[in-house]
């Protein structure tokens, strides 16, 4: 009988923490410092297969030094596979090799932000804000770390 109640009571804790985060609001942009200065971001991403080899490349007038991730991901969401990379130039580009384990469809990306891009360096922080809430335009999307420029290809087709 204890095991029953106990079992009970855990189980109500555990789906009170469950439902208690359904009734969150939306996730607002994160506000820009007074005084700073907006910069809208451009760019683009493409996805080329060559063989078994997938290059995704991109530009952007994000200064350089800035840290971005080359990424694929499936048709369906789920990560592929993804590779830290600083801006230099036009160096924002990366090749891939293609495995019998990938999707047979992908899309290439190029992305800028302050979390899964690993440590920005200071300057770039202060272009763009601690969580690069300066950065506006089109390909900008927002979650609880900040603002993330985003630039995807056209879909892949690996099979």
């Amino acid at each position: 009988m204890k095991r029953k109640i106990t079992a009970i009571v855990l189980l109500c804790a555990i789906l009170t923490l469950l439902l208690a985060g359904c009734g969150a609001g939306p996730v607002n942009k994160p506000a820009m410092k007074s005084g700073a200065a907006a910069f809208t971001v451009t760019g683009s991403c493409q996805a080329v297969l060559n063989g078994s080899t997938l290059t995704v490349s991109g530009t952007s007038n994000i200064e350089d030094g800035a840290m971005a991730t080359i990424s694929v991901y499936s048709a369906s969401g789920s990560m592929v596979e993804i590779v830290n990379v600083a801006k230099s130039g036009d160096n924002l580009k990366h090749d891939f090799t293609v495995t019998s384990k990938w999707p047979d469809a992908v899309y290439g990306f190029v992305t800028f932000d302050t979390y899964q891009a690993g440590t920005q360096p200071q300057k770039i922080l202060d272009l763009y804000g601690s969580q690069f809430e300066n950065l506006q335009g089109s390909s900008t999307v927002w979650d609880t770390h900040g603002v993330a420029a985003v630039f995807q290809s056209e879909l892949v087709k690996i099979r």
